[in-house]
């Protein structure tokens, strides 16, 4: 696992690109994003596990999402703690964002049934990521550009092959201090109390529905000279640090879970 931070992913974070429209009494989602740090005010990387599963549904498809939204209360994001790629989706695809952008690492699986009976599985890169300006000369629109997490997901190498497509989610951060968090300047921005919106568009491959059915990210802590991507809440409430995911169907219905991580304070001397 090459260096890099999450941010939540999470993203984020995504269950499902396209699915059943509804759930059967067997439907079961999981949540799970966790600090990789314990003590306060520290930079962070996180683990994230997001699965779904419904075996008495047609194929075993679990419902589809339309949007995940990932809360870190407490928490502050500063876009300058790691690099940044600034490039369209078409040479994102094609690897060309830099080395130091990258901010987490993974794997998915998808339901591709019934036009597959195999299971895809997806290699995730997640990039730190301000897209880029309408034209080069748009100065003001680029100081606009607000920080998100991109997440390219490619075909892993399978033996025997099951062939999966490539495609990038897009997760837009939200909270205090967002507004000038792509603005650059010598000045440090940071966002506190961070949220990760990924909306979900719906993936239909020949005429059938896919479903990522697991998405599990594991970043490490990142950061360049002062500037920290991700760190831990400044205050430990309740001997835990909280997470908060909602996840919204395709049926308007949702899930919402909070995973904790057990958190200290320093010593007093």
């Amino acid at each position: 696992m090459r260096k890099a931070f999450f941010g939540a992913l999470v993203g984020a974070l995504v269950l499902a690109v396209a699915g059943a429209a509804f759930a059967t009494a067997q439907f079961k989602q999981t949540a799970e994003i966790t600090y990789s740090k314990h003590k306060v005010n520290k930079s962070t990387g996180f683990h994230a596990l997001l699965t779904a599963e419904d075996p008495a549904a047609p194929d075993q498809k679990p419902k589809g999402a339309s949007k995940v939204v990932v809360k870190f209360p407490g928490a502050s994001m500063d876009p300058k703690g790691a690099g940044i790629c600034r490039t369209d989706e078409a040479t994102l695809k094609a690897g060309g964002c830099p080395s130091d952008s990258k901010v987490g690492e993974g794997e998915a699986e998808a339901n591709a049934r019934p036009l597959l009976s195999c299971t895809p599985k997806l290699d995730i890169a997640a990039f730190n990521y301000i897209p880029p300006a309408a034209s080069s000369s748009a100065r003001s629109s680029a100081k606009k550009q607000k920080p998100q997490l991109a997440f390219l997901l490619r075909e892993q190498a399978q033996t025997p092959r099951c062939p999966g497509q490539t495609l990038v989610l897009y997760g837009k951060w939200s909270g205090n201090g967002v507004k000038s968090a792509g603005v650059r300047s010598s000045k440090r921005r940071k966002v506190n109390n961070p949220k990760l919106t990924v909306n979900v568009p719906p993936l239909v491959v020949l005429g059938t529905k896919v479903v990522l059915t697991k998405f599990e990210l594991t970043t490490d802590a990142h950061k360049k000279g002062k500037h920290k991507f991700f760190k831990t809440p400044k205050t430990c409430k309740g001997g835990s640090f909280k997470v908060k995911t909602k996840i919204t169907y395709e049926d308007k219905s949702s899930f919402k879970d909070t995973t904790k991580t057990t958190c200290s304070s320093p010593k007093k001397h």
